[in-house]
């Protein structure tokens, strides 16, 4: 006899519980946890070396490096939309640290200003993922 209606779709033996692959022990999907500490990695790792192509062209010229980002009007425009989506990302992760207890808020903004803004979000979210996990562990 089968049941139907397990968590992931699946039809299993009656009384058996069928867990997605990616299901840890504490029965919480890591899939988003997992994507987004990946996504992480690719947003920590794709703005640095592009940092690292324009000083191997250029030498360590600071003054060239930041005005190349006003360079043009849509370099401009580029700038100020990250600005603005960086820093309301801020605001709304403040206040979703308060929310759910999400630790090292301050890393939110830091990683933004050292790094970008593709760091930060998928980081924040990792953790948060990370936190809702082991939040699910201990109730």
């Amino acid at each position: 006899m089968t049941t139907v209606g397990a968590p992931n779709g699946e039809h299993g033996p009656k009384g058996a519980a069928s867990k997605p692959a990616n299901t840890g022990p504490d029965g919480h999907d890591k899939s988003t946890e997992q994507v987004m500490g990946a996504l992480a990695i690719v947003g920590l790792i794709v703005p640095n070396a592009m940092v690292a192509a324009f000083v191997f062209e250029n030498g360590t010229d600071v003054g060239g490096y930041f005005a190349s980002w006003f360079g043009t009007l849509p370099s401009g425009q580029l700038f100020a939309d990250l600005a603005i989506v960086s820093v309301a990302f801020w605001v709304w992760s403040y206040y979703d640290h308060r929310r759910t207890g999400t630790p090292r808020w301050w890393l939110i903004p830091f990683a933004t200003l050292t790094v970008g803004i593709c760091f930060a979000v998928p980081l924040h979210l990792w953790i948060r993922e990370r936190k809702v996990r082991i939040s699910s562990l201990h109730s």
